[in-house]
């Protein structure tokens, strides 16, 4: 069993390994063997890391959840999507029905979520589809909740709610 401790030394940080049951640690500066049970065999090596936190500094950033507004704006926004493609779907057969189904998926893809920018061009190829096609006054309905939806995400990303 090995146990990790960190010790503050005046110059810099030492994170060291002890075997738990050893009598005492091993000197810091030089690397450390071990022997199990008397048969004198090695078992590993240790070694030592040493942070000069004056002179050098391991940085690790950690990605925050968005906030709440923003995964309220970009959970309607899919939400919309996703009733749009349904409705197109139970009303399948109309004219150019086909074309709007590839293109709800295509705005809906990974690279339109990453690009809202992106997704409002597809929007509106989607929305031009629809109006020009004979389509029902429901999909129509949802092409403009999704503009909305589109909208509101996109303002949440310029006010900073959102990278």
């Amino acid at each position: 069993m090995i146990r990790h401790m960190g010790t503050q030394r005046r110059s810099h940080n030492t994170l060291s390994h002890q075997i738990v049951g050893t009598p005492k640690p091993p000197k810091p500066d030089a690397g450390a063997s071990f022997a199990f049970g008397g048969a004198g065999e090695e078992v590993f090596l240790l070694h030592y890391l040493y942070l000069l936190h004056d002179t050098h500094r391991i940085t690790m950033s950690f990605s925050t959840k968005p906030t709440g507004y923003i995964k309220t704006a970009l959970s309607d926004l899919q939400g919309a999507w996703g009733n749009l493609r349904e409705e197109v779907v139970e009303h399948f057969g109309f004219p150019d029905s086909d074309k709007l189904l590839f293109h709800i998926d295509e705005a809906m893809s990974w690279e339109s979520v990453r690009n809202l920018q992106y997704m409002k061009s597809a929007w509106l190829l989607v929305h031009n589809i629809a109006a020009q096609s004979e389509a029902p006054e429901s999909i129509r309905e949802w092409v403009e909740k999704v503009r909305i939806d589109l909208e509101q995400a996109i303002v949440a990303v310029q006010e900073g709610e959102a990278e």
